[in-house]
C-alpha cells in the first residue's frame, strides 16, 4: 500500500466527523432561535408598529394595553344625570371653572360701569364654563358691542343728514333765525351738547328742532291772551307762555328728556296749539 493511500485511510474518518458535528451544530442553533409572535401577522403595516415599538412578547403587548386602559379610566369623567346639581358642579369644576364667580378675570364692556360684568360674571358660573371660555366670550361679545354701536351711530348720523337737509327745506328764509331761536330755546331747557345728543338719539334730528325753535320762540313773543275767548282752549300765545313754564322747570323738563310718555304728549299738544 503506498503512502498516498495510507494517508486517506487515516484522515478521511476525522474530516467526516468534524463536517458532521458543523453540520449538526448549525442545525441546532437554527432549530433553537425563537420566532417573533408578530411573524405570522398578515398586516405588514401592523406588523412592522409591532416590531418599532419593541414588543419581545403578546406578554408584553397585553401589559401596555392593560397600562392604557388604566390610564383612561383615571381621565374619564362621568356624565352627570340631567337633574343633579352637585353632579354637575364637580363636572364643571373638574373642567376648569374657577371657585366664585368674581374669579373671572374679564375686561369691562364699553359703557359700563361694572354692573354688567358682575352680572355676566354670575351668568357665566352658572353655565358652567371655565376662567378660558369666559374670557373668550366676553371678548366676543365686547367686539360685538363695539361694531353694533359703530353701525347705529352710522345709520343715526346718516339719518341726522337726511333730517338737517329738511329742516333747511320745512325753514326755508327763515332758516337762520329760526336756528338762533332755537339755541335759545335750548340754552332755557338747559340742554347742553350731551342732552342734545340724547333728544335727536330718541326723537330724531327734526323733532327736536322744532322743539327748541317752539320753546325759543314761547320766550320771544310775549304772550297776549292766555285762552282764546270763550273757548276754554289755549290760544296759541297761551300755548307759546306755557311752553315758556314749562321748560323752566327743571324737574319736567329731566322727564321729558328721559323720554317721558305724559311729557311728550304735553309738549306736542302745545306745539300745535302754538302754531296755530
Amino acid at each position: 500500500m503506498s503512502a498516498l493511500d495510507q494517508l486517506n485511510i487515516e484522515t478521511t474518518p476525522e474530516a467526516t466527523t468534524e463536517a458532521t458535528t458543523e453540520a449538526t451544530t448549525e442545525a441546532t442553533a437554527t432549530s433553537t432561535t425563537p420566532e417573533a409572535f408578530y411573524a405570522g401577522f398578515e398586516d405588514a403595516d401592523l406588523k412592522g408598529y409591532t416590531e418599532n415599538k419593541g414588543f419581545k412578547s403578546v406578554e408584553a403587548l397585553a401589559k401596555s394595553y392593560r397600562e392604557l386602559e388604566s390610564w383612561r379610566g383615571e381621565k374619564r369623567l362621568k356624565m352627570p344625570s340631567e337633574d343633579n346639581a352637585e353632579e354637575w358642579n364637580n363636572l364643571y369644576n373638574e373642567l376648569g371653572r374657577p371657585e366664585k364667580p368674581e374669579d373671572y378675570q374679564l375686561d369691562l364692556p364699553e359703557n359700563d360701569n361694572g354692573d354688567y360684568l358682575k352680572h355676566a360674571q354670575g351668568w357665566m358660573h352658572e353655565a358652567g364654563l371655565s376662567s378660558k371660555q369666559a374670557q373668550l366670550l366676553a371678548e366676543k361679545h365686547n367686539e360685538y358691542q363695539i361694531e353694533l354701536q359703530k353701525a347705529q351711530d352710522e345709520a343715526l348720523n346718516e339719518q341726522t343728514q337726511v333730517e338737517i337737509d329738511e329742516v333747511k327745506q320745512e325753514w326755508g328764509a327763515a332758516h337762520g333765525r329760526n336756528l338762533e331761536i332755537a339755541k335759545r330755546g335750548a340754552e332755557q331747557f338747559g340742554i347742553d351738547e350731551n342732552k342734545m345728543a340724547r333728544l335727536i338719539e330718541t326723537f330724531g334730528f327734526r323733532e327736536t328742532a322744532n322743539l327748541m325753535l317752539a320753546i325759543g320762540k314761547g320766550l320771544t313773543e310775549a304772550p297776549r291772551v292766555g285762552f282764546e275767548q270763550g273757548s276754554g282752549a289755549l290760544s296759541p300765545d297761551g300755548a307759546r307762555a306755557k311752553i315758556q313754564e314749562l321748560t323752566s322747570d327743571r324737574e319736567w323738563a329731566d322727564r321729558y328728556i328721559s323720554g317721558g310718555v305724559k311729557e311728550r304728549n304735553e309738549m306736542e299738544r302745545l306745539q300745535k296749539l302754538a302754531a296755530m
